[in-house]
């Protein structure tokens, strides 16, 4: 008896792990929408998008533009001096790493993103024109 329950057993098992053979299910038919479409000011030779979609730079012959939030016009262009014709975009260390391919030559530019606070009315010490501004953020409570 227990010599027919362990064939049993075995035989169910693999009558669950075997696989039902190949699928002959065919992938559901694939549907588009455009959601945006823009001009670039040059030729478009390669594209990098942050993992959050927010930011994409567009490498052309002579410059890197950067655009924010699904803008049509980019909010900075950067120049750029050699035949770069690769962009990739590390977000880890907000640098654009540029790569050649005829002339073999890598380059990375380090990213910082700048905020302007506007300090009109605020109080201040020192002269009205300096050329830097601490701002403390301070809560008197």
């Amino acid at each position: 008896m227990k010599k027919i329950f362990v064939c049993f057993s075995i035989w169910m098992i693999f009558c669950i792990l075997l696989p039902a053979g190949p699928s002959s299910a065919q992938p559901a038919d694939i549907d588009w929408t455009v959601r945006r479409q823009f001009q670039t000011t040059g030729q478009p030779l390669d594209i990098a998008v942050s993992n959050d979609g927010k930011l994409m730079f567009v490498l052309t012959a002579d410059t890197v533009a950067a655009y924010a939030d699904n803008a049509d016009k980019p909010f900075k262009r950067i120049p750029v001096h050699g035949d770069f014709d690769r962009i990739v975009y590390l977000e880890s260390t907000d640098s654009l790493v540029l790569s050649s391919t005829s002339t073999h030559t890598v380059q990375i530019l380090d990213i910082d993103f700048v905020q302007n606070i506007s300090i009109e009315g605020s109080p201040f010490m020192g002269p009205e024109n300096a050329p830097v501004t601490l701002v403390v953020f301070d809560d008197y409570q």
